[in-house]
């Protein structure tokens, strides 16, 4: 960056990845940044190690209001820092420990940021100075509206019927679907399971069934309880 005299002041720049666009007068900006680089710089232990970092930034109602002065919405973030010689920071803090509030550079920085929308965040350590600019982005953050997905009580949802004849895979089944809340009866067998069916068909929600079922099978059982209870739900597995 280039200095209305001429002179070229060194900075090391980080730009974050997705960074928004601003929304306001760039050519403002780049004077404001300017001005506050010249001022970062002469508290600068070297007179050369100042950074800028460049990200978004997100601004809650609370934030705004009771903080920086700003309107909740997404930002775009000009950190400039730099390290800070032992001789600045008390005199920093003598400075302020005086009543003497924020350098008049500064104090009109605050100012035009302002204009711009945005706000002035300034913070010190013994070993480090850094201004935050912050200004209005162009693009938005969008919060997106996810619906509240609302799972039925199994126990409303009426009896699962198992036919399964093996006795290891029917236990794992029944136990599995009793876990979860769910009315279970089970059988190993086509036809006993049809017959359930028949009796029971107005509480039985859904059929989970083998295909090779002895004496009637799956796809059997599938057909035959269709025709009593049409739309019956049945879920057909291959073991």
């Amino acid at each position: 960056m280039e200095a209305r005299n001429g002179r070229k002041i060194p900075f090391n720049i980080v730009l974050h990845a997705g960074t928004y666009e601003v929304s306001c007068d760039f050519e403002e900006l780049a004077r404001i940044l300017l001005r506050t680089l010249q001022g970062l710089r002469k508290e600068s232990a070297t007179g050369q190690d100042v950074k800028i970092e460049i990200r978004n930034r997100r601004f809650f109602d609370k934030d705004g209001r009771n903080h920086y002065g700003v309107k909740a919405g997404a930002y775009v973030e000009f950190v400039l820092s730099a390290l800070t010689s032992q001789e600045t920071d008390e005199g920093r803090r003598d400075f302020y420990a005086k009543g003497g509030g924020a350098p008049l550079i500064l104090r009109k920085i605050m100012e035009e940021i302002k204009i711009l929308g945005g706000a002035f965040i300034a913070s010190a350590d013994k070993s480090e100075t850094s201004y935050g600019l912050v200004v209005p982005a162009v693009s938005q953050l969008i919060e997106p509206n996810i619906e509240k997905v609302t799972h039925p009580d199994p126990r409303q949802m009426g009896t699962i019927l198992v036919a399964e004849n093996d006795d290891n895979i029917l236990s794992l089944i029944e136990s599995g679907l009793k876990l979860k809340g769910y009315s279970v009866i089970s059988t190993e067998d086509g036809k006993k399971a049809l017959k359930t069916f028949e009796k029971k068909m107005d509480d039985i929600a859904l059929i989970f069934a083998d295909m090779d079922l002895p004496h009637l099978t799956g796809t059997d059982l599938l057909l035959s309880a269709n025709k009593l209870k049409p739309n019956i739900r049945v879920l057909l597995t291959s073991s």
